[in-house]
C-alpha cells in the first residue's frame, strides 16, 4: 500500500507515481498503516473454560447421583429419597444447563423444561404420600406460567409471535391433559385444570 502525500489518499498499486496528480508515491510499511477495523478475538480460551466447567459439572452431577442411589440402597427404609435428588439434578440441568449451552431451540427448550418439572414434582408427590397436589395444582398452573413467560419474551425482546407458534400449538394440545385426568377421576380440585384453557383462549 502506497500513499500520495499531495492528494492524501492511499493507492494500492505497483506504480511509483500517483495516478491523480503524478507526484511520487511513498511506500509505507505494514506497521505504519492504521487498521480500518479493530482486531477481533474469538475468545477460544473463554470457550475452552466454559467447556471444561460444563464437563466438570456433568461429572459432579453423575457422581452425586450415583452416590445418593448407593447410600439410599445401603440405608433402605422404604423411602426412595435418592430419586428426589437425582430428579432435582436433572431438572437443574433443564432449567439452567440448557439455556447456558444454547444448543436447543427456545420453543422446544420451554416444552422440555415444563415437562421435566411436571415429572419431577409428580415424583415428589408420589414418594411423599401421593397427596395429589402435583396433579391438582402444579400441572395446570405450570401451563399458565409458561404461557406468561412466552408473552414476556415477545414483549421484552420484541420477537414475532409466529416464532413461538410451535410452542403455543404444543401447549394447547398438552393443555387438554388435565381435562383427561378429570374425566378419569384423577383430579379432585377442578378450577386449576380449567385455567390453562382459559389462558389459551385469551
Amino acid at each position: 500500500m502506497k500513499k500520495c502525500l499531495e492528494c492524501n489518499v492511499w493507492v494500492n498499486t505497483n506504480a511509483i507515481r500517483c495516478p491523480l496528480c503524478g507526484v511520487g508515491l511513498n511506500q509505507l510499511g505494514q506497521s505504519d498503516i492504521t487498521p480500518l477495523y479493530p482486531s477481533y478475538s474469538k475468545g477460544r480460551h473463554g470457550k475452552r473454560k466454559i467447556n471444561f466447567l460444563a464437563k466438570l459439572f456433568v461429572f459432579i452431577s453423575i457422581a452425586a447421583s450415583l452416590i445418593c442411589l448407593f447410600v439410599n440402597a445401603l440405608t433402605w427404609n422404604g423411602l426412595p429419597w435418592s430419586l428426589v435428588v437425582v430428579g432435582g439434578i436433572i431438572v437443574s440441568w433443564l432449567l439452567v444447563g440448557l439455556p447456558l449451552l444454547k444448543t436447543m431451540n427456545l420453543n422446544f427448550m420451554l416444552i422440555d423444561q415444563m415437562i421435566g418439572v411436571q415429572i419431577y414434582l409428580f415424583l415428589i408427590d408420589r414418594i411423599f404420600g401421593n397427596k395429589g397436589w402435583s396433579l391438582n395444582y402444579v400441572y395446570p398452573l405450570l401451563y399458565v406460567a409458561v404461557a406468561i413467560v412466552i408473552v414476556l419474551f415477545v414483549i421484552i425482546y420484541r420477537i414475532a409471535w409466529h416464532d413461538y407458534l410451535i410452542t403455543a400449538v404444543l401447549m394447547a394440545a398438552i393443555g387438554f391433559y388435565p381435562l383427561i385426568l378429570i374425566a378419569f377421576g384423577n383430579i379432585d380440585v377442578l378450577w386449576p385444570s380449567y385455567t390453562p384453557k382459559f389462558a389459551h383462549c385469551l
